[in-house]
């Protein structure tokens, strides 16, 4: 009688939970155009220096990429436009996420982030608004050092023909259309979402692509970008041994013969030494 009640519990909760959910639109600006437009790709264009491309900063200050950093750490870059109403957000939360979720790598010790707007129509008041939304999301922000953190994590607006430099050499392709929803009369982007992470000197290094990023992922993107500049723990050498980047999963993927020679070589050694230890002892009893 019991499970029975429970049973009936669980079915009217279910009853109420889901309509509240059928409601909230689904995690791709491309609506209902599913799959979207094959106009709407990105291009990888690995190695490419962005390190010349100009765009505007949150104060309306022409400046290059390459004065955004100072070549000791690898940087993300994440285009999105600030008042997309679905997958930049998520974009960004995605991103704020393996933010907190690396333990390791910190935002400014260890990285910079990059996120301009390829919606040419915004400009650096509604950036510098975005800025401070996302940094005081962030754990380790408070009011008192928030300002601490801002060159680390900088929101760029630009013309047209900035953003079109920008977008091409990152291959990101894009379309801009009219609303979906019935309800709007203003044009949206129809856009994919990832982030691009850069060596220290802002040549394209690995696309990442969604609005989640896995704690492996975003490390050993990291870690790869980073060229021996940014620290490197046993583990991480161990990663970078057993992993690599799978082109058609865009992941990072644990490589099976890597593993079995590293567990050979580990192996190996163990022998090796256990052997000598042997002989060692053997030595002195003679002694």
């Amino acid at each position: 009688m019991r499970t029975k009640k429970f049973l009936e519990a669980i079915l009217v909760n279910i009853a109420f939970i889901a309509p509240a959910f059928a409601d909230l639109p689904p995690a791709d600006d491309t609506l209902a155009k599913t799959p979207p437009p094959l106009e709407v790709t990105v291009d990888e264009k690995l190695g490419v220096d962005l390190s010349p491309l100009q765009m505007v900063d949150e104060t309306g200050k022409p400046v290059k990429l390459k004065d955004l950093h100072d070549g000791k750490r690898p940087i993300i870059i994440a285009p999105v436009y600030y008042n997309c109403p679905h997958l930049c957000t998520l974009t960004l939360n995605g991103l704020l996420q393996a933010i907190e979720r690396e333990k390791e790598y910190k935002l400014g010790k260890d990285y910079q982030i990059i996120t301009y707007s390829f919606n040419p129509d915004e400009g650096p008041n509604l950036a510098k608004t975005k800025q401070a939304n996302y940094l005081r999301k962030l754990s380790a922000v408070n009011e008192t050092n928030i300002q601490n953190f801002a060159p680390f994590w900088r929101f760029l607006t630009g013309a047209v023909e900035n953003i079109g430099a920008i977008s091409n050499s990152i291959g990101f392709k894009y379309l801009k259309e009219t609303s979906t929803n019935p309800k709007k009369t203003d044009t949206e982007y129809v856009h994919p979402a990832l982030i691009i992470v850069t060596t220290p000197d802002l040549k394209i290094s690995r696309y990442l692509y969604g609005v989640e990023y896995s704690s492996t992922d975003f490390h050993l993107a990291l870690l790869e970008a980073g060229e021996g500049k940014i620290s490197k723990t046993i583990s991480d050498r161990l990663l970078l041994t057993c992993y690599s980047f799978d082109p058609v999963k865009r992941k990072y993927s644990l490589v099976a013969w890597r593993v079995m020679r590293l567990g050979s070589i580990t192996a190996g050694i163990l022998l090796v030494g256990f052997v000598a230890l042997l002989w060692l002892r053997e030595r002195r009893k003679k002694a």
